[in-house]
């Protein structure tokens, strides 16, 4: 996880807690909305839980496939992923077959 000009370097405030980030792109701050979201407004937020599991379930399918057909082997996803290679598989499994 990276800092985003949250340590207080050049004068900037100091983060209370580290934000997390992804090479991807991805930023933790979506989650953190989303949880005072499901305090403060519910029905808001259970809204925005339906589009990222429509969202989620769409990527994921297609990379799932991207996947495959670049023949990225079993061992460099599951460190993408975190994961051992038969739980690697399971997950593109799981993933090819969301609908």
């Amino acid at each position: 996880m990276a800092h985003h000009g949250d340590d207080g370097t050049l004068g900037a405030p100091k983060a209370a807690q580290p934000r997390g980030s992804c090479a991807c792109g991805w930023r933790g701050e979506s989650v953190q909305q989303l949880n005072a979201l499901a305090f403060e407004a519910p029905l808001a937020a259970l809204k925005g839980v339906a589009v990222l599991e429509r969202v989620t379930r769409r990527i994921g399918r297609e990379a799932a496939y991207g996947a495959e057909a670049d023949e990225v082997s079993w061992e460099e996803i599951g460190q993408a992923l975190g994961l051992d290679e038969k739980t690697a598989r399971s997950r593109l499994l799981h993933y090819s077959l969301r609908s």
